[in-house]
C-alpha cells in the first residue's frame, strides 16, 4: 500500500507541475520530509485586430510534506508584459503571484484520495495592460480536492472559492486533469475555469475565463523531469482570449 501511495503521489504532483498557476493542488499527499520544487517559464499572447498583448512569466512552486496528512508550500511568480497597437506600446513588470498554502488529506485508499487546501494570497502588482491584471488583491481560498486513478489512468479535480480582501471580485474556481501514464512519462489534458461572483469596485479584477491545455511529461533522470505544452483560452469575459506555451523543470529531494 505504501508503494501504491508513493507512486500515485508522484504521478499527480507531476500533473500539477505541468500546468499553469491554478494547477498546483492535488488530492494525493506529499510524503513526509520530501520536497518538490518546480520552475516554470511561460509565454502568453493575444491579438485583437491591430492590437496585441504579450506576457512572459517565471514561476517557482515548492511543496513539502510535514506528516502523512499535512503539506505546506508556496508559489511565487514574476511577469513582464507588453500591450501594443498602431500608436502605442505599454510595458510593465512586477510580482504577479505570491501565495502560501497548507493542505490536509484524508488517508488515501487504493485508487482514491481527497483533501482540503487553504491558500493565503498576498497583494501583488496592480498594473493592468490590455485588460489583463498582472497581479491581484490579497485573498483567501478554500478548495476541496478529489482524485481517482489506476496504474495508467487518473483524474484529479479541484473546486474552490476565493474570497477577495480588496477590490477584486470573489471567484469560483474549478480544475480538472485527465492523465495517461506509461512508466514515468505522461500525457495530460487539463481544463481550468474561473468565474467572478459578488459585486466589487470598478478598480478590481472582474473576469470569467475557461482554458484548456495539453502537455507531456518526460523523465530526465530519477529525481528530475521535464514538462512542456500549451493552453488556449476557450471563452473569456472582460479580457481578450489568447494562447500560451510553457516549459517546466521539477525535482524532488
Amino acid at each position: 500500500m505504501g508503494r501504491v501511495r508513493c507512486r500515485w503521489a508522484g504521478a499527480i504532483f507531476c500533473v500539477l507541475c505541468c500546468g499553469w498557476a491554478g494547477a498546483l493542488a492535488s488530492a494525493w499527499p506529499e510524503e513526509p520530509g520530501r520536497q518538490l520544487t518546480i520552475e516554470t517559464a511561460e509565454y502568453f499572447e493575444s491579438e485583437d485586430q491591430d492590437e496585441g498583448f504579450q506576457q512572459f512569466i517565471s514561476r517557482t512552486y515548492l511543496i513539502r510534506g510535514v506528516t502523512e496528512r499535512v503539506s505546506f508550500g508556496t508559489v511565487f511568480a514574476f511577469a513582464d508584459q507588453q500591450a501594443y497597437g498602431p500608436t502605442f506600446v505599454e510595458t510593465a513588470s512586477g510580482v504577479s503571484q505570491a501565495e502560501l498554502f497548507g493542505q490536509w488529506h484524508w488517508t488515501p485508499r487504493l485508487g482514491h484520495a481527497a483533501g482540503i487546501n487553504l491558500t493565503g494570497v498576498f497583494s501583488t502588482s496592480q498594473d493592468i495592460a490590455d485588460g489583463r491584471a498582472m497581479g491581484n488583491d490579497a485573498a483567501l481560498q478554500l478548495s476541496a480536492l478529489r482524485g481517482w486513478g489506476s496504474e495508467h489512468l487518473f483524474v484529479d479535480t479541484l473546486f474552490g472559492y476565493r474570497r477577495s480582501l480588496g477590490s477584486d471580485r470573489d471567484q469560483m474556481r474549478a480544475e480538472l486533469t485527465l492523465g495517461v501514464k506509461e512508466g514515468d512519462a505522461m500525457i495530460l489534458l487539463q481544463s481550468f475555469t474561473t468565474e467572478s461572483v459578488m459585486d466589487g469596485s470598478d478598480r478590481g479584477a472582474d473576469f470569467d475565463l475557461t482554458q484548456i491545455g495539453l502537455s507531456a511529461v518526460l523523465p530526465v533522470r530519477k529525481s528530475l523531469k521535464i514538462a512542456f505544452g500549451g493552453r488556449r483560452d476557450l471563452s473569456a469575459r472582460n479580457i481578450e482570449p489568447g494562447q500560451a506555451l510553457f516549459l517546466s523543470l521539477w525535482w524532488r529531494r
